[in-house]
């Protein structure tokens, strides 16, 4: 018996209940306290936020009703969007496994002339075309050796794969670069910027102005909690180079590879939004200034925190702060 398709998800913010008319023009986003997903509910010239859980018991709404299942999917795209009204478009993440950003066309120059590679190294059996710069292969029209070397490659790869011709293998090529694009933009605006603070902050050295213990140990705490997360970080563009890394297979099956590679897209865009407001911090950081630093080492520790550290170190944390919440005051970070 053929199984009725599924229904296609709404592209739109859309809630039949009449209680969300009479609330006026609410808006729905993640709570500034602790991320959870909140209606705001404009009073008079002050906001209510509301926990979206909250407020579906509360008005009765099913999980599994048309306006509980469009409360799922708004709670889910606030991964993806700052805040949304109702009539918004819903980010293409949660409706159809697109993205709701774009990477530049060099993003997929590079991602192709990388696949290129891969395909020469497995043309030649040769590891030491990997190595090629990527602008070589930007731009064959100036070599015509190395572009005979990649037209051979096609041609070779369309028999490997059992494909029409080499335009077959380089359409499917072009699909899968599409993706990695997306990758290489990740990698470049969120990657190398982690990597860059990590570096600022090992080179960060206490003055005697702000030799204190409680300076030093926020340093060692930063700069230790800095690197965890940048190892998480590049540990899944590790993963991504590794799939894909196998040309021939991840063009015989593109289409697992490129819903591997949206998962993990979209993982990196997730962490990347929850890093802007610190990535735009450190950019605009006057390395001159000593007090600014210590302030930007101190708002970059509770941004780490609670991401980074591990449950046991966290809770130990928590204890120790409940207990000196009685203590006479002392100098902050």
């Amino acid at each position: 018996m053929t199984q009725p398709e599924s229904a296609p998800k709404p592209d739109q913010c859309v809630l039949s209940h009449p209680a969300f008319a009479m609330l006026g023009s609410i808006c729905f986003r993640k709570s500034v306290t602790d991320g959870a997903p909140v209606v705001i509910v404009p009073l008079g010239e002050r906001e209510v936020a509301v926990p979206i859980k909250a407020l579906q018991r509360e008005l009765q709404i099913e999980d599994d009703s048309a306006d509980g299942k469009m409360l799922a999917l708004i709670a889910d795209a606030l991964e993806y969007a700052t805040c949304l009204f109702i009539g918004d478009k819903l980010p293409r993440e949660v409706v159809d496994g697109g993205a709701s950003w774009e990477p530049d066309a060099r993003h997929e120059e590079v991602a192709k002339a990388r696949l290129q590679r891969q395909l020469l190294a497995w043309l030649l059996s040769d590891a030491s075309v990997e190595l090629l710069p990527a602008d070589a292969l930007m731009h064959l029209d100036d070599d015509d050796e190395l572009r005979g070397q990649v037209q051979a490659a096609f041609a070779e790869a369309a028999k490997e794969l059992n494909l029409a011709g080499p335009n077959a293998v380089i359409e499917a090529l072009e699909v899968v670069a599409k993706e990695l694009a997306y990758i290489e933009a990740l990698r470049e605006r969120f990657l190398l910027p982690v990597s860059d603070i990590v570096r600022r902050i090992e080179n960060i050295r206490p003055t005697r102005k702000n030799s204190d213990a409680n300076r030093s140990e926020m340093h060692q705490q930063v700069e230790r909690l800095s690197k965890v997360a940048l190892h998480q970080i590049g540990q899944r563009f590790q993963n991504l180079d590794g799939n894909t890394g196998e040309v021939i297979a991840t063009l015989r099956h593109a289409e697992r590879q490129c819903s591997f590679i949206r998962a993990n897209r979209d993982w990196l865009y997730r962490n990347a939004r929850a890093w802007e407001q610190i990535l735009q911090d450190w950019a605009q950081a006057s390395p001159e200034s000593d007090d600014q630093a210590w302030q930007l080492l101190a708002r970059t520790y509770h941004f780490l925190a609670p991401r980074y550290m591990t449950t046991h170190e966290w809770e130990s944390m928590e204890r120790k702060r409940n207990n000196k919440a009685n203590a006479p005051a002392a100098m902050t970070w």
